[in-house]
């Protein structure tokens, strides 16, 4: 929140914001909302998280207020309406926990359907297979704009993380 703050307040650039949800109640979510509100940031990419490690694990709400970034996403259209544009994520190559591209599409289109105004890629390295997800995509409704994520590599310890954390493959001819 201080950092798109600062970038939209004091350097007049518009920012978007990182809310997960993961290990937040609705209060707290609420709180960070209003206060980006407040702050006048309207640009949100709403995330569900990373689970934590084991020896975090007590930070998870109990019960689980926001499973998804879907939940978020439909509690802020809810409580908001149409104060925030709200983006969300997606997984050309389909997400790690999905069973199958399919069934990650399926879920995206749910994400869409509550409420989210765009989505951003996960980092991919082959343009056919975005590509090919954009193709899919429109082919089960999904008619918003997606965006590629781009994010600057500087070596290739940093590669096999976004690999790792992302399932991303690595096309032959990179290799």
């Amino acid at each position: 929140m201080e950092i798109a703050s600062i970038i939209k307040n004091d350097f007049n650039i518009e920012s978007l914001a990182h809310l997960t949800c993961l290990s937040s109640t609705k209060e707290d979510i609420v709180y960070i909302l209003d206060a980006l509100k407040n702050n006048g940031i309207e640009n949100i990419l709403a995330l569900r998280g990373d689970f934590p490690k084991k020896d975090f694990i007590n930070q998870i709400p109990n019960p689980l207020q926001f499973g998804y970034a879907q939940d978020l996403i439909a509690f802020i259209r809810e409580r908001y309406e149409d104060t925030f544009s709200i983006g969300g994520a997606c997984y050309p190559e389909g997400h790690l926990e999905s069973r199958s591209l399919t069934q990650d599409l399926l879920n995206l289109k749910t994400k869409v359907d509550t409420g989210a105004d765009y989505l951003i890629s996960q980092l991919f390295f082959d343009n056919e297979v975005f590509y090919n997800f954009l193709d899919q995509s429109q082919k089960i409704g999904i008619n918003i704009p997606i965006i590629a994520g781009i994010m600057p590599v500087i070596n290739s310890r940093q590669i096999q993380n976004i690999i790792t954390l992302s399932g991303s493959s690595m096309p032959k001819k990179y290799a």
